[in-house]
């Protein structure tokens, strides 16, 4: 996997979320997996809309929003990784919608 670009969509992400004028609360998470692009973003999209997100899709990633709160999950097939990043301006909200969404992907949930 390329680290340097994780890192690089993450520090984005930090900053484009720092500059809503919340306080941040933000989590990512990965799920190790051996699915293709086009199951994994069927996945993301219903695991996007199951959490009462806008489920939205673009190549190789699907996102949300719903009111201040986002959801991106980024799909990497030929890495066997699904990347999550969530967002909420919202105390005690990311832990649960990470976790439930990588349920979705580990069929716990």
């Amino acid at each position: 996997m390329n680290r340097k670009f994780l890192a690089a969509l993450t520090g984005a992400l930090a900053l484009l979320w720092a500059n809503t004028g919340y306080a941040a609360n933000a989590t990512s998470g990965w799920v190790a997996t051996n699915i293709s692009l086009d199951t994994c973003m069927q996945i993301g999209e219903l695991a996007v809309a199951r959490e009462g997100f806008s489920a939205s899709r673009g190549r190789t990633s699907a996102f949300g929003w719903r009111g201040d709160e986002n959801v991106i999950i980024r799909c990497i097939p030929e890495h066997g990784l699904v990347v999550v990043f969530v967002y909420s301006p919202y105390d005690n909200v990311v832990e649960g919608v990470l976790e439930r969404i990588r349920g979705v992907y580990l069929g716990t949930n």
